[in-house]
């Protein structure tokens, strides 16, 4: 996020509105980072935190100090306050993109399951996680709220998408699918979680993201032997970390 300061959050976040897309996390103004950000999507008011642990040691090297204030540090967070923000402003569910653990790994660290408990007690409804460049586990958090238990849907780590990594396991990521749901008494449930496999394919300069699961027995037109089985195994390890609990969508 500050591999190019301040000057290149600004450009990054320029780009993204450019065309059209609504974001978190990278702020240009102090103003931003304190505002929320809320979409509505089937008529339930959706409201959006993102953190992160680190910025490449950036954050140490005291050159921009003025960008490094607006990064959101997991470590650094108010959680609850940052979720009673988000009710105010009239957010329903809300949904929380950490960025966090080590690289390269199958499994959550300490830390992950430490910040993931206390996002789930300070009112986060579904935890969606990044940065070990691997697909990791899913899974609900029992916890109990204002006096209300609820379930919070936990994915530790999405994997890749669009990327340059090539090494086992980091050539694959996933899609997450499901429902939200509003019960009697204005408690949100998160129901039919299912996910859909990808894998990372390199193709006359090209990155395509492929649902591996629909080309298991039938390769994608111009793909190669090696990428080919690349491309099956990898759609197994996924499978194999995400276990039984969740719907597996091949389409």
């Amino acid at each position: 996020m500050l591999d190019r300061w301040s000057g290149g959050v600004e450009n990054t976040v320029n780009n993204v509105e450019k065309y059209g897309f609504a974001h978190v996390g990278a702020y240009r103004t102090k103003a931003e980072k304190e505002g929320t950000v809320i979409c509505e999507v089937g008529g339930i008011k959706f409201g959006f935190l993102a953190y992160t642990h680190s910025t490449n040691s950036m954050e140490n090297r005291g050159v921009d100090k003025s960008a490094v204030a607006l990064v959101p540090y997991i470590s650094k967070a108010d959680f609850a306050g940052d979720v009673k923000k988000l009710r105010a402003a009239g957010a329903e569910v809300i949904i929380a993109f950490p960025h966090w653990g080590a690289e390269y790994v199958r499994e959550p660290d300490d830390n992950q399951k430490k910040y993931a408990k206390k996002l789930a007690q300070a009112g986060v409804d579904i935890i969606i996680g990044s940065h070990a460049h691997e697909v990791q586990p899913m899974g609900y958090q029992s916890v109990t709220v204002d006096g209300v238990n609820k379930q919070v849907l936990t994915m530790f780590c999405m994997g890749n998408f669009i990327s340059d990594h090539v090494l086992q396991y980091t050539d694959n990521g996933l899609i997450l699918d499901f429902t939200v749901n509003e019960q009697p008494g204005g408690v949100f449930t998160v129901d039919n979680v299912g996910y859909i496999p990808t894998y990372t394919w390199k193709q006359d300069g090209a990155v395509k993201v492929l649902p591996s699961g629909r080309y298991l027995e039938n390769r994608p037109s111009g793909m190669d032997d090696e990428n080919y089985n690349r491309m099956v195994a990898s759609y197994y390890e996924i499978v194999e970390v995400m276990g039984n609990q969740f719907q597996l969508i091949n389409g």
